[in-house]
Formats: C-alpha cells, structure tokens, sequence
C-alpha cells in the first residue's frame, strides 16, 4: 500500500511537469469529487453540468488510467450530452493548442469530443477511445481565432481527464 502511494505521488508530480508548458490546464485529479449541476470555476476553466445530467466527478483511485507519464485518478463524468449539453469553457487566443485527455464511457464504441466556439459552433472533432483497459486517448485541436471555447462529447456520454490549453 505504501508503495502504491508513492508511486501516484511520483506520477502526479511527473505529470504536473510535462503538463508545465501549458498555460492552463484543468485535471479531474484536482476537482472536489461529487456532481456539477450548474457552473463550477475551477482556475482557468468553468465547469457545466446540464440541469437533467451533471457532470459527475468519480474518485478512480483504485482503477486509474495513464497516459505515458500522467496518472489520473479521477475523472470528469459527462453522462451523455443532456438538454444544455455538458461543456468545459475556457479562453484561448488563436493558434494556442487544446489537448483533452478523454474516453468514451462505452465499451463498444469510440466518441467524438467536441471543440466548440462561443456560437456553440463545432471547430473541431476527434473520436477518443472506447472504454477498455487503463490507457486514455489524447486529442489535440488548434484555436482559430481568440475568443471562448468549450470541450464537450457529442452523442454519448464520455469521461474526460484533462483539458490543456497553451503554445
């Protein structure tokens, strides 16, 4: 057990410094567990939860996922895209970069996440993989112009780990 602790403590720190050269950056590990129904700031970003689907965050610390060196041990449930649609807002000016480390909440099948603009209009698409194994898929989208932006699924519900935006 001890071991255990102190091998998330050298991943959560290892990530926290790969993840430096951002500007802002959003991970589940660092939001208070529960749901979102409404709007949560945490930092840099808003979180909102669709009145009839929050978001829920869910302590994942006894099935963590990775991604090279990132460890996630909590994550951003979006069940299903809701009436208002489950969204992560944020500012970014153009040609800033978005990786969003996600996975469909389906065991079937892979999903799209979304980068929206402030019209609620999609600038980019990329499927994450379907949910199986520890490893999440990482996605990448580049700004088009400066303004306000959202990260959401589209058609199913999806688990997102982390949002970073910068150069």
């Amino acid at each position: 057990m001890k071991l255990t602790k102190k091998l998330i403590a050298v991943f959560v720190l290892a990530s926290s410094m790969v993840v430096g050269a951002f500007a802002d950056t959003l991970c589940a590990n660092d939001v208070d567990v529960g749901d979102i129904s409404g709007k949560k700031v945490v930092g840099s970003f808003t979180l909102i939860g669709a009145s009839d689907k929050p978001i829920k965050v869910e302590d994942k610390t006894k099935d963590p996922k990775v991604d090279g060196s990132l460890l996630f041990t909590k994550r951003l449930n979006f069940k299903g895209v809701g009436k208002a649609g489950c969204k992560i807002q944020f500012t970014a000016k153009a040609g800033e970069k978005v990786d969003v480390w996600a996975m469909s909440s389906s065991k079937t099948d892979g999903r799209p996440v979304q980068l929206l603009n402030e019209k609620n209009k999609t600038v980019g698409s990329a499927d994450v993989s379907k949910y199986e194994g520890d490893t999440v898929s990482k996605v990448s989208f580049t700004v088009p112009a400066d303004g306000t932006y959202y990260v959401t699924g589209k058609g199913g519900g999806i688990y997102v780990y982390q949002v970073s935006v910068g150069k």
